[in-house]
């Protein structure tokens, strides 16, 4: 018998966030002025070729495109101009909780991901190296290619990566970048092309065209990028196999899909019309001419991943798909809301306008963000009657597999009007 061969599951997420008000805007955007990335608690697998395997490019710093006839570059030279290209994307399906990816940049809004890493997904958002955090939207997929096209709300304001048009070449010389195991800064590891040509099977789903690899990869590897010495993108991770039939560990047989096979999606792809998937349950969202503007002002390491835990259980709310919010949420905060139905009662009168993420501290795996927001809603679900109020809010956070989740929600007084 075969060895059993699987995609690298986006890593998951489990947990919860607790929301006042809702999001509403279909264009949201966080701006993170001064705002640093923070690290995962979790370990991670994954080796470092060099020293900077591990750090984050300057969110200043440019990041040159290769182009085919560029040069061969040491792997630090290629990390520093490609990191910057490289995305962490996150993922709420409609009933069995959230998850981590990568993706990186083929154009000023597009990102290309793993197919089953969007596959039954409602929300969708992207955050770059630089904190940029945009929400996300599949303009085509295939499961055959496992390789998925998305289109993002806002520009990146990252370097598009090139991908090559040279043949493979058994042996040559590979860098695999992305999130593996849901830590929150880019990571690279190395290795060679083990072979040029093979389809996969996986459980329910069959690969066509891969080619393998023995770089290391892991869950939140996914949809990441596959590059040369050049910096040019050579394929996409899709999975690997760990088990032979015997359940015997396997090591150094990863699966990856070619730049011939992503080039030929992107062409097709790019000029599609968004799909807008749907779960059952949902409702239609209240409509706004407003935008919803998120700032942190706080440096702390943390806070721009905190505010990417509210970005995708808002956006859950934002089109109605309160199963998926719900599914955010971790099992105590659950347990304390009651049940779904008698915390989203009222939600689709309400929308948030803005939020300021003012200061955020952390003692091991809690944090505590302090924010200002501001929600419209209908005045039978307002305080005193309000349309518009201004909440002075303070949440406690979970650190879970490298995501923050809200785990309680307390305002600070009762909310003035606008």
């Amino acid at each position: 018998m075969p060895p059993t061969a699987r995609p690298h599951r986006p890593h998951p997420l489990v947990g919860a966030v607790a929301l006042l008000g809702v999001l509403l805007s279909a264009g949201c955007t966080i701006n993170l002025p001064g705002a640093a990335r923070g690290g995962s608690d979790g370990p991670t697998t994954q080796a470092s070729p060099a020293a900077v395997a591990s750090a984050s490019p300057s969110p200043s710093a440019p990041v040159a495109t290769p182009s085919p006839s560029a040069a061969t570059l040491s792997w630090e030279q290629v990390f520093a101009q490609d990191a910057g290209s490289v995305v962490r994307i996150t993922t709420a399906s409609c009933d069995d909780g959230t998850y981590a990816a990568s993706g990186f940049a083929v154009g000023p809004n597009l990102v290309m991901t793993a197919a089953h890493v969007v596959d039954g997904m409602r929300v969708v958002t992207v955050q770059t190296p630089k904190g940029d955090l945009v929400r996300a939207h599949v303009l085509g997929y295939a499961m055959n290619a496992d390789t998925a096209l998305l289109r993002t709300d806002d520009d990146l304001s990252a370097t598009p990566l090139p991908i090559s048009t040279a043949p493979l070449a058994g042996g040559a010389d590979l860098a695999v970048l992305g999130y593996p195991l849901g830590v929150t800064d880019v990571r690279i590891v190395n290795g060679i092309v083990s072979s040029t040509d093979d389809s996969v099977d996986y459980p329910g789903q069959h690969v066509e065209h891969v080619f393998t690899t023995n770089a290391s990869t892991n869950g939140g590897n996914s949809g990441g990028p596959v590059v040369d010495r050049t910096g040019a993108v050579i394929g996409l991770v899709s999975g690997g196999t760990s088990w032979d039939s015997e359940q015997r560990p396997v090591t150094g047989i990863n699966y990856v899909v070619p730049p011939n096979v992503l080039q030929a999606k992107l062409e097709a792809w790019r000029g599609k019309t968004p799909r807008q998937p749907r779960c059952e349950g949902d409702v239609t969202a209240p409509t706004s001419s407003d935008d919803l503007n998120v700032t942190v002002e706080s440096t702390q390491a943390d806070a721009g991943d905190i505010a990417q835990s509210l970005y995708l259980h808002g956006e859950s709310i934002n089109v109605g798909s309160y199963a998926t919010a719900w599914s955010v949420f971790t099992p105590a905060n659950q347990a304390r809301l009651g049940g779904e139905s008698g915390w989203a009662s009222g939600l689709n009168t309400s929308f948030w306008t803005d939020l300021d993420v003012t200061q955020v501290s952390r003692s091991g795996s809690t944090a505590v963000a302090r924010a200002t927001l501001q929600t419209r809603q209908d005045a039978e679900y307002g305080h005193n009657g309000q349309t518009c109020s201004v909440w002075s809010m303070r949440y406690t956070m979970k650190l879970v597999d490298g995501i923050w989740l809200i785990d309680r929600v307390r305002p600070s007084g009762s909310p003035t009007a606008c």
